[in-house]
């Protein structure tokens, strides 16, 4: 169970920042080509996804993780301090690249946990919970938003939610022994 609250609150800061990029670009540094961001994000998301498990090959799934998500929450943290293109740009890239590695880490965590045999209705079981975090993430920053004009609160949310994530991720035992 706490590898599945694990995938929907790592997800979640991820999905608020693909779901609200344009308009943080807009409200935190008054630039109308935020759109150009969520190409960005994704370009980085996909580069995410090779490297996140070509490393998870060569560390293991748990530490890529634990990795992933300390960057992630580092840069949540500080993302309302972003007051520039090229720093709005930065924040973007390196959440789109976390959210494309733990994308690639799942499945073969999943398969390390649970086996191969039920992995079609285990993967199933752990795309719910992205579906959750779906809701979460993007609501939540929208809702931070309706309320006080700005987003420094739902990076906070999202640090705090991927620092969850992260101390779930010592619970998870696998074959390998992680080195964290």
């Amino acid at each position: 169970m706490h590898f599945l609250k694990n995938r929907s609150i790592s997800a979640a800061s991820g999905l608020m920042i693909i779901a609200h990029a344009a308009k943080i670009a807009q409200v935190q540094i008054a630039w109308e080509g935020g759109f150009l961001l969520v190409i960005v994000l994704n370009l980085f998301n996909m580069a995410g996804r090779f490297v996140g498990g070509s490393l998870s090959d060569k560390i293991g799934r748990t530490n890529t993780l634990k990795i992933t998500l300390i960057i992630q929450a580092v840069n949540m943290a500080v993302f309302g301090m972003y007051d520039s293109i090229p720093l709005i740009v930065v924040g973007i890239l390196i959440q789109g690249f976390n959210y494309g590695s733990i994308f690639a880490v799942m499945p073969s965590l999943t398969t390390d946990l649970y086996g191969y045999k039920n992995f079609g209705s285990n993967y199933g079981t752990l795309f719910l919970a992205w579906g959750i975090a779906g809701i979460i993430g993007p609501m939540t920053a929208a809702r931070v938003y309706d309320i006080g004009g700005s987003y420094n609160t739902a990076y906070i949310i999202a640090c705090v939610l991927s620092l969850a994530a992260l101390g779930l991720t010592f619970a998870i035992r696998t074959k390998k022994k992680s080195v964290f």
